[in-house]
């Protein structure tokens, strides 16, 4: 069973999930209106440490 990463930067909303075939195994959002870039990857650090 393969888990899948889902990003989304596309607007002022920075969302982060992780799923399986199943169920959403953890998400994270935020409505910061910049910095996705510096948000990002420790973002995605800390979800797949939570859902490890």
């Amino acid at each position: 069973m393969a888990n899948i990463l889902a990003l989304d930067t596309s607007s002022f909303r920075l969302g982060i999930a992780v799923s399986n075939d199943d169920a959403v195994l953890g998400e994270y959002m935020t409505l910061l209106k910049k910095n996705h870039a510096l948000r990002l990857m420790p973002a995605v650090e800390e979800l797949l440490k939570e859902v490890a």
